[in-house]
Parts: structure tokens; C-alpha cells; sequence
């Protein structure tokens, strides 16, 4: 017998394994019939416009869609939106992509991803705004990020990455715990699009209040000798009201 949840079930199978693009099924005289249309078989796939094998090559390992699978449009604009996102995680924050799928003679696609990466994005300065406690000079020291200069013509930390931000927040969290702050907040991060095509970066902190140790004590088993442990004692003292 099949009622209405394993019907379901059913069609629901056979559109996940993606091999269809429409399936219709029917009961007539207690014979399930089973009606597909199946979904294109991918013969190529190529991205124009990324000359650098270096960038290109791992693009082309991170799409979902490989030679030989079944084409869905579902699967073809994720991949199209992760290119995107790679794209601009190495810097290429003006990319666009325009995906072609040609029908071949034989019931194949091919697909093209066509990119026009622009220019990459530059840092043109770093700000940090908010309750921060300590001067731009020393936190500039913390992050990976730098601002664009003539003379970082080789370094790509000039470049606007969001993985490289992300690293950011977290280097600055650390340093403000490592400085007694352990409430801190990087409560935002976010580039500035300017009119020169650059951007500018900027960190929002909040510090909180700094924390202190107030009386640090070493207890011991009483049959301990004590004198062990004095250098610690020693340690736990200099530690008194700093952070």
C-alpha cells in the first residue's frame, strides 16, 4: 500500500539525489508509476577571467559541481556565490561573475564562469573607535591588517580580507584579556567603502573595566615542606593588584 507519506517520501528521495529535474509519480490500478525528467550531465566547467593558476586551481577544487555530475541550477549559483566569496576573501572586493550554461548536441552542459575580478581592495586606514584604553600606535602593533603604503608594495595584509579581519578580532580580544580586560567587546568590524575605491577599516571596541588579583593564596598539605614552594609564593605575591 502507499498513502500519502511515503508517496512523499518517495519524490522526496528522488529529488535529493539530485539526478532529476522533475519526477511525477501516480497510482493507477495499484501500479506506482514513476515519471522522470532527468537533470543535464556537466561536461565541462571552466572560469574565465583568472589568469593565476594560484587562484584559480582551488576555486575550481571548492565548487560543489564537478565533470560528470548532474547539473542543477540550485547548486550552480551556490558555487557562483562562493566564488564570489573567495574572490573577495583574497582581496577581489569588486569581482563580478556571470555564470553561461551551454546545452551541448549530446544532452551535456557546459559551464562558464565568467569573472571580472577589478581591482583589489586596499586598506587606505585603520581605525579603532570606542572605549579602546590604549593608543591606535600600540594596537596597530596587534593585528595582522595594515594600511595601505607606497612602500607595501609586496605585502597582501594591505589588502581588505575577511578571514584576515576576523584574525583581527580575535588578536585584539586576546590582547585586552591578556591585559586585565576580560569583558572586552570588539563589538564590530566593518570596511568603509570611500569614493577612491579604497576602504577604510574599523574596529569598535569596548574594554570594559579592567580586572585585578586581589589576595592570591598557596594552600598546601601540612605535611608539605613549605620551603618548596616559597619561589611560587614569591610569584603569587609580585601578582597582588595586577591585572
Amino acid at each position: 500500500d502507499f498513502n500519502e507519506n511515503k508517496l512523499n517520501l518517495i519524490l522526496k528521495n528522488l529529488y535529493k539525489t539530485n539526478y532529476f529535474e522533475d519526477v511525477k509519480i501516480n497510482i493507477t490500478n495499484n501500479i506506482l508509476n514513476v515519471l522522470v525528467s532527468e537533470n543535464p550531465i556537466i561536461q565541462s566547467i571552466e572560469i574565465k577571467g583568472i589568469k593565476a593558476k594560484k587562484l584559480r586551481d582551488p576555486i575550481l577544487e571548492s565548487l560543489s559541481l564537478k565533470r560528470n555530475n548532474s547539473f542543477t541550477e540550485f547548486a550552480a549559483r551556490k558555487d557562483r556565490n562562493l566564488l564570489l566569496n573567495i574572490l573577495k576573501n583574497s582581496g577581489f572586493y569588486f569581482a563580478e561573475v556571470k555564470l553561461k550554461k551551454i546545452e551541448n548536441s549530446n544532452k551535456t552542459v557546459s559551464l562558464i564562469y565568467d569573472v571580472e575580478l577589478g581591482e583589489r581592495a586596499k586598506i587606505k586606514k585603520i581605525l579603532f573607535i570606542g572605549d579602546k584604553k590604549f593608543k591606535d600606535r600600540k594596537l596597530f602593533r596587534i593585528i595582522a591588517s595594515e594600511e595601505n603604503k607606497f612602500w607595501k608594495f609586496i605585502s597582501d595584509k594591505k589588502l581588505l580580507n575577511q578571514g584576515r579581519i576576523n584574525l583581527d578580532k580575535k588578536l585584539l580580544e586576546g590582547f585586552y584579556r591578556n591585559k586585565g580586560y576580560y569583558n572586552v567587546k570588539v563589538e564590530s568590524s566593518f570596511a568603509q567603502l570611500l569614493d577612491n575605491g579604497k576602504f577604510d577599516l574599523v574596529f569598535n571596541i569596548n574594554a570594559g573595566e579592567k580586572f585585578f588579583f586581589n589576595d592570591l593564596k598557596l594552600i598546601i598539605p601540612t605535611d608539605y615542606d613549605r620551603k618548596n614552594f616559597l619561589r611560587i609564593e614569591s610569584i603569587l605575591e609580585n601578582l597582588k593588584n595586577k591585572p
